[in-house]
């Protein structure tokens, strides 16, 4: 796993280690800092100050990359799935589960203190294989049996709760060459 942020470089060495590299645009890399996670890394997401780590059994571990020659984790958060993926949307960190039937769990944390998020609560969304954010709404995806996809875009309401945005989706629909993109239909 390789992940960026504005001027760093994560990368997964092995199954558990974490490297802190320089993210120079002119440069080659240099390692800044290093740091053991006491689990196998399956995912990885970063922020402006914080990288959190879905492990496969210690939960999501919360890292902070403010000294990032001396990284620390700050906290670990249990999840109440195992952790496929990982994204930070709109202020939160999603935790994106098994589908089940035709639903896939997603947990939602509240990331007000970085170091130390919080479970708000957990919500099924219609079955999708991948997601993506654009910083402020979920992206989702599903390959269907005639080769097409199906996307479907949520954003947060007041209350934590992901809804359908769906002007924004049927906005993408009309762009060219999205022809044989399908919506999601409630």
């Amino acid at each position: 796993l390789l992940v960026t942020a504005p001027d760093l470089l994560l990368a997964v060495a092995g199954q558990r280690g974490l490297v802190i590299l320089s993210r120079a645009r002119d440069e080659a890399p240099e390692v800044l800092g290093r740091l053991e996670l006491p689990d196998k890394i399956v995912d990885l997401v970063v922020t402006a100050d914080h990288a959190y780590a879905a492990t496969t059994f210690c939960g999501i571990i919360a890292i902070d990359l403010g000294k990032p020659a001396m990284p620390r984790i700050t906290s670990v958060l249990d999840t109440p799935t195992l952790t496929r993926q990982l994204l930070v949307v709109d202020g939160r960190l999603l935790s994106r589960g098994d589908a089940v039937d035709s639903t896939v769990a997603v947990a939602i944390a509240s990331l007000a203190n970085p170091a130390v998020p919080e479970w708000k609560h957990q919500q099924n969304l219609p079955y999708f294989q991948m997601a993506t954010t654009d910083g402020t709404r979920l992206i989702t995806d599903a390959q269907l049996e005639d080769s097409q996809y199906r996307l479907a875009a949520f954003k947060f309401t007041s209350d934590e709760t992901l809804v359908e945005d769906r002007p924004w989706i049927e906005a993408l629909q009309t762009a060219a060459g999205a022809e044989n993109l399908r919506l999601w239909e409630p």
